[in-house]
């Protein structure tokens, strides 16, 4: 009798669990049609309303009707107005060479081409041996501080004979260089390439010769690289040594080039030696502030428009492409400034 008792509970005790099974079962498929139905109609709601209020902000800007925008890589981004950028590009054309060595291609010269070398029309790299991962072209140089005079010049003569009908203007910079490319053109499109001149970070010499650094770059227009590259066996333009940014200016002076200044109108740097950081707290070491004649520190002493930095490290290079191009205070819209300083020889950046 007990074992029929015992069947019969453990029969009520399935029953009662299938019941409860199915009554959960039916709850739940009834709750997750509530839901779903109530998600697919606030959620259209909260969709459409978030659309139109970010549509008619435009980003904060009201950039009109003829503006040409791009989105970047970045699938989050918001879209730039490249129209003036994309124009100068066009009209101001400019070729840019990397002087590195064997030992920063996968390093600094890879960061540059990740980073700002994408802003340029054209942009070659030039080092004493081969990479096979990485292509340069190859000076027969020996590799060494001691010999970026020639490095450099043979980088000049390279551009001339393969790109001069190309090109208008003509930049050296290093591979921990970091340029604007489109504040450079801003700056060029003021300037006369038929003219024999060069900009850059401009430097005088305890006996009154100017030069311009080569770290921060510096800029020969078509007609100087014309003369220099017909220098001949002019005495001035020595063929070896460490300091490639003297001698090249010594060689540019005697070929008639002229040093000009680089700053904006409001007398703001547009070519730099260091980082940011250290034009900012006016860290410099004391070669700078004889060679510049006690430069300004502080935000306001480089330009909205600053073309380049130097000392940058690969890591560095990401930083800054972060925050030129990607980085924006949200309402803040970008309005264009007249900066341009006509050509006058200066002792200025």
């Amino acid at each position: 009798m007990s074992e029929y008792f015992e069947r019969c509970g453990k029969m009520t005790m399935v029953a009662n669990n299938r019941r409860q099974f199915v009554k959960g079962f039916s709850i739940g498929v009834v709750l997750t049609f509530i839901a779903l139905t109530c998600n697919s109609y606030y959620g259209n709601q909260f969709i459409q309303w978030t659309t139109t209020r970010h549509s008619n902000l435009e980003n904060g800007c009201n950039h009109g009707p003829a503006a040409s925008f791009r989105r970047t890589e970045d699938s989050n981004a918001f879209s730039d107005d490249n129209s003036t950028a994309d124009k100068l590009r066009e009209q101001v054309r400019v070729l840019v060479a990397i002087m590195t060595a064997l030992k920063n291609i996968e390093t600094r010269a890879q960061a540059v081409k990740d980073t700002w070398a994408k802003h340029c029309s054209e942009i070659i790299y030039f080092s004493t041996g081969e990479n096979k991962k990485f292509p340069t072209v190859r000076l027969n140089v020996p590799e060494g501080m001691n010999h970026l005079t020639p490095k450099t010049m043979g980088g000049f003569d390279y551009m001339y004979d393969h790109y001069f009908n190309d090109f208008d203007w003509f930049m050296k910079a290093d591979d921990d260089t970091y340029v604007i490319m489109e504040n450079l053109r801003y700056f060029l499109s003021s300037q006369n390439f038929s003219q024999p001149v060069s900009f850059g970070q401009h430097f005088v010499l305890y006996d009154g010769q100017e030069y311009q650094d080569g770290g921060a770059g510096y800029v020969l227009s078509k007609e100087s690289l014309r003369r220099f590259r017909h220098r001949g066996n002019n005495s001035k333009c020595v063929k070896d040594g460490a300091y490639e940014d003297v001698e090249m200016a010594h060689c540019l002076e005697s070929l008639g080039v002229q040093i000009v200044n680089s700053k904006d109108s409001q007398g703001r740097s547009r070519f730099h030696t260091f980082v940011p950081s250290v034009h900012i707290h006016g860290t410099y070491p004391k070669f700078y502030n004889h060679h510049n004649r006690g430069d300004n520190k502080g935000i306001d002493s480089m330009s909205d428009y600053a073309v380049s930095f130097h000392r940058v490290t690969p890591s560095m290079m990401w930083e800054l492409e972060f925050y030129v191009y990607h980085l924006r205070p949200y309402g803040i819209c970008n309005v264009k400034e007249n900066l341009e300083l006509k050509n006058n020889k200066s002792s200025s950046n």
